[in-house]
């Protein structure tokens, strides 16, 4: 399988995650007898809902310009690189489920220990697949500082640890364990990206 079939098929799976994540706000339950009672305070009303997919929404995309710049620094694959990846995307294609379940229930602990853990999975999982490639160096391209790479895994891995801080944190507080799901992502997801050695060398003759 060329690089091009695995991305095409990835990227249909970030399509669909995405796409159910929006299936998954649910309509305002209104009066049936009352045309009219759709208001401005049922839809504040949904705030944990819209919360939840933005949050998720994020989170999809994040791992989508991630995994694009991790294919793109591939010469070539292997049979395990695909069912590593093809595990990474089950983890991910289950992210709408604890997300409508921590948007019906926000103030609920298990709720929101779920989504905590279904995120950890997809974490660790991506985790996993730029591991494989960083020990199998064939699979790389000759342009690219494997440093580079194993710094991301390293920041993700810090990232995996912060969410288990925040698991903890749910004890205590529901929404400051929220607030922390929202925020490590952009902390510590760092994409990797080629870095061509001679297109550096000119301008460190400068």
């Amino acid at each position: 399988m060329n690089k091009a079939r695995l991305e095409s098929f990835s990227d249909a799976v970030f399509a669909i995650v995405c796409t159910l994540l929006v299936v998954s706000l649910p309509v305002p339950r209104l009066n049936p007898q009352d045309p009219h009672d759709l208001n401005i305070a049922a839809l504040v009303a949904m705030a944990p809902q819209f919360g939840s997919y933005v949050l998720s929404f994020a989170l999809v995309t994040l791992y989508w310009v991630a995994h694009h710049d991790l294919v793109r620094i591939l010469r070539s694959m292997s049979a395990a690189f695909l069912w590593i990846n093809n595990f990474f995307l089950m983890w991910l294609a289950l992210l709408p489920f604890p997300t409508e379940i921590m948007g019906a229930y926000p103030h609920n602990e298990t709720a929101v220990l779920f989504f905590g853990l279904i995120t950890i999975m997809a974490a660790l999982a991506f985790i996993g697949l730029r591991g494989f490639v960083l020990l199998k160096k064939d699979l790389l391209d000759p342009a690219f500082d494997a440093a580079q790479l194993a710094r991301s895994i390293r920041n993700s891995a810090i990232g995996v640890g912060l969410y288990f801080v925040a698991l903890l944190v749910s004890y205590f507080s529901d929404k400051i364990t929220i607030t922390m799901y929202a925020l490590i992502p952009f902390l510590f997801f760092v994409p990797v990206r080629i870095k061509s050695r001679e297109r550096e060398a000119p301008a460190h003759a400068h």
